[in-house]
C-alpha cells in the first residue's frame, strides 16, 4: 500500500469526530545524497465526487498520478489527501451563487480536519515547511482558495483547479 492510512480528531459541535486521510511518503532512497533530508508536501483537496468515509475515493486523479514510480523518484515529496465527509464541503458556501459569498468566519469542520492532518503530518514527518503546496479540484478548488486566505504564509504556492472564493479576502494571499 503506497498511501498510508492515518486519522485525526476534530470537534464538530456534537463532540469529537475522527477524520481519516491518506499520506504518500517519499521513497526512502531518493538519490538526493542527504540522509534525513526534508521534502516538499502537496496537500490535495478532492472534489465533491470523492466525498465519503472509505478513505479511498479521494485518491482519484492527482494523488494517483503523483504515486507513479518514475515521478516519485524524480520529485520526491509527501502527498497528503484528506477525505471530506459525504454531504459536507471544504467550504460552507453555495456553489451556485453568481456573486462570491463572503468567507465564513471559521473553516468548515472538514477543512479544520484537513488543517489538523497537515499539522500532524508536518510534526511527525520530515516535511520542509518552506515547500508546502496546496491544490484542489472543483469543491477542493473552493477549499484551496479558502485555506490559502486563512493561512497565507503557510503555502509556497497554491493551484486551485476550478472552484472559487471571496475576492474580498484575496489580497491576503
Amino acid at each position: 500500500v503506497l498511501f498510508r492510512s492515518r486519522s485525526v480528531r476534530v470537534a464538530d459541535g456534537n463532540g469529537m469526530v475522527e477524520f481519516r486521510y491518506r499520506l504518500l511518503r517519499p521513497e526512502p532512497d531518493t538519490g538526493d545524497g542527504q540522509a534525513g533530508a526534508r521534502h516538499p508536501l502537496v496537500l490535495f483537496l478532492h472534489g465533491a465526487g470523492e466525498r465519503g468515509d472509505d478513505n479511498a475515493k479521494q485518491l482519484k486523479y492527482l494523488p494517483t498520478w503523483l504515486a507513479d514510480q518514475a515521478l516519485r523518484r524524480r520529485h520526491p515529496c509527501f502527498v497528503l489527501v484528506p477525505q471530506c465527509r459525504m454531504d459536507e464541503r471544504w467550504v460552507d458556501v453555495s456553489w451556485a451563487d453568481t456573486k462570491s459569498t463572503p468567507q465564513p468566519a471559521t473553516p468548515s469542520v472538514d477543512l479544520a480536519a484537513a488543517i489538523r492532518a497537515l499539522d500532524d503530518t508536518a510534526a511527525r514527518e520530515r516535511v520542509d515547511p518552506d515547500r508546502i503546496y496546496l491544490t484542489g479540484l472543483s469543491m477542493g478548488g473552493f477549499g484551496t482558495w479558502d485555506l490559502a486566505t486563512r493561512m497565507p504564509g503557510r503555502f509556497a504556492a497554491i493551484l486551485p483547479i476550478c472552484g472559487g472564493g471571496d475576492e474580498g479576502v484575496a489580497a491576503r494571499i
